[in-house]
């Protein structure tokens, strides 16, 4: 299973995921369903050198989406030796079930000047964060095409440290939250207390609604003295 975690209102989904890699797995691409990963300068990557050149691509499906109307995808780009850049069509294409929503172009020695794979070119990697993209479903298919000119031998592409950000879209008693209930929040719009992680109004007994913190607090408790 691809982790998952939350953080402020956005849903994580992680794959490919540090140095190695928790998983590689689930990938169907151009070279097949396996036998797909090389290494790049120390870091496992789905592609690179032999792997992804012209006619190559990358595509895997994920579920367990939480409520939203937006997403993201991040992941660390390797340009692997002769790219040639906007002047031909070297680039990388993302799909989301199957709509182009971004194009990457990189031309070689403009932002690298050394080389840490591959054949004798430089290489650059960067971190790329695309979107935010309308999209409402529970699963999403996440779709590199690569459109390079020339053999994986000559220039290629890897990939790794893939993010998809999924915007959750909270109740509308939250103002944060970590899922799509009311007993799934961080904090409280105006007119609703938080308890716990829940927002409520009016607040539980022995308890009253704070409208500076929008929470619900213990009642004060005075004892005087004769």
């Amino acid at each position: 299973m691809t982790p998952s975690s939350i953080f402020i209102g956005q849903q994580i989904i992680t794959d490919v995921w540090g140095q190695p890699p928790s998983s590689t797995a689930g990938w169907a691409t151009s070279v097949g369903t396996s036998g797909y990963t090389t290494n790049c300068n120390g870091q496992t990557i789905i592609g690179g050198f032999e792997k992804f050149g012209n006619f190559s691509w990358a595509w895997k499906q994920y579920s367990g989406l939480l409520g939203h109307e937006e997403v993201s995808v991040q992941a660390d780009f390797y340009f692997i030796d002769s790219w040639d850049g906007a002047n031909s069509n070297d680039s990388v294409s993302l799909d989301i079930d199957d709509l182009n929503v971004a194009y990457v172009h990189y031309e070689k020695d403009s932002e690298s000047s050394t080389d840490f794979c591959g054949n004798h070119w430089t290489d650059f990697k960067k971190t790329y964060t695309l979107g935010p993209f309308p999209h409402n479903s529970t699963t999403i298919k996440v779709h590199w095409t690569i459109g390079l000119d020339q053999g994986p031998a000559d220039e290629s592409f890897g990939f790794k440290n893939v993010r998809i950000i999924v915007h959750v879209i909270c109740t509308p008693a939250c103002a944060t939250c970590f899922g799509n209930d009311i007993s799934e929040c961080y904090s409280c719009n105006d007119g609703w207390f938080l308890e716990g992680t829940t927002c409520v109004n009016p607040c539980p007994p022995a308890k009253y609604g704070d409208p500076a913190t929008n929470t619900c607090k213990r009642n004060s408790i005075c004892i005087f003295w004769l």
